[in-house]
């Protein structure tokens, strides 16, 4: 009984833990993705302008 516990209680710890990962993974992902985008953008003015 003691060791259902234990396992309950350490995968309560552990989803939230995953579930914040996730979060920063996707947010990491999108902040790279709009750098990548904001860099294309600034490239594409800066061959415009010349």
């Amino acid at each position: 009984m003691l060791s259902i516990t234990v396992l309950a209680t350490a995968s309560n710890t552990i989803t939230p833990l995953v579930q914040t990962i996730e979060t920063f993974t996707y947010i990491s992902i999108g902040i790279g993705a709009l750098g990548v985008l904001i860099g294309f953008l600034v490239w594409l003015t800066n061959r415009r302008a010349k």
